[in-house]
């Protein structure tokens, strides 16, 4: 008798639940269906989302409106005579081997590339519906990553890891020196200006203070920056001098070695 009332309830018609379903979440449709089904529902923690059913009265019955839900949302279930796993939907290709693989680095330290492969990792789980699958790891001292993921994004994550690898900008640095006739830098007022990107820094300096000093720091391991010396006043005993300029490295350092003209 009991089994005989369970498959009524499962082969009702739907549209005698339609003030029920409709707008209710997929944790309440779960609930739901559950009661109705009679039988216990195992969801996984990431599973939300909505239910959008449209003229439900043209169903045939509510088990046929729950599994149509199931993969509506890209999910799918396990079902044996006591319970309904329900997971996401794994997209991953029977061919699709997962494979290690071990990506030199000639610019940089693994730890710099990490963060944005773990980014691309997030994406990937959320497309192919496979969390936790992707691992990349510091190996060869930090001169490489190795990365495990399906066969299928690797290419992929080569190309990211070749664009993160890239060769360290180079900085313009440009000075202009000031030669003083029968004067002191008391009567020099000087502006430095830096820019990086639309960020900009600027500073006075007055009484031939060092105005370098202020910006230790601002713009240190900076990749993107361009930044200039201006005179402010003076007096007319104080001409610009020179202008030269030196390309440094990134992160290298170097000397601005003026001659007299």
């Amino acid at each position: 008798m009991i089994a005989l009332l369970m498959l009524c309830a499962c082969q009702a018609p739907a549209s005698e639940l339609i003030s029920n379903i409709q707008g209710k979440t997929l944790d309440q449709f779960f609930i739901m269906a559950s009661d109705v089904m009679g039988k216990t529902i195992v969801t996984s923690p990431s599973i939300d989302g909505d239910v959008k059913i449209y003229n439900i009265g043209r169903a045939a019955n509510f088990r046929d409106v729950f599994f149509y839900v199931i993969r509506a949302n890209g999910l799918a279930y396990q079902e044996n005579k006591d319970i309904i796993r329900v997971f996401r939907k794994n997209r991953l290709k029977p061919e699709d081997n997962i494979t290690t693989k071990v990506y030199r680095l000639i610019n940089v330290k693994a730890d710099s590339v990490l963060t944005s492969l773990n980014t691309a990792f997030q994406s990937y789980a959320t497309r192919l519906g496979v969390p936790d699958l992707f691992v990349a790891q510091s190996v060869l001292n930090g001169r490489g990553v190795m990365v495990t993921a399906p066969r299928s994004a690797q290419s992929e994550l080569a190309t990211l890891v070749q664009s993160l690898d890239y060769v360290p900008q180079q900085v313009l640095v440009r000075a202009v020196i000031f030669e003083t006739i029968d004067t002191d830098m008391e009567e020099i007022n000087t502006a430095f200006v830096a820019k990086m990107g639309d960020a900009t820094f600027s500073t006075q300096a007055e009484n031939g203070s060092n105005v370098f000093s202020e910006l230790a720091g601002v713009f240190y391991n900076s990749l993107n920056f361009d930044a200039y010396v201006k005179f402010l006043s003076g007096s007319e005993r104080v001409s610009v001098h020179s202008k030269p300029s030196l390309l440094i490295k990134h992160q290298q350092t170097g000397q601005l070695s003026v001659g007299q003209n």
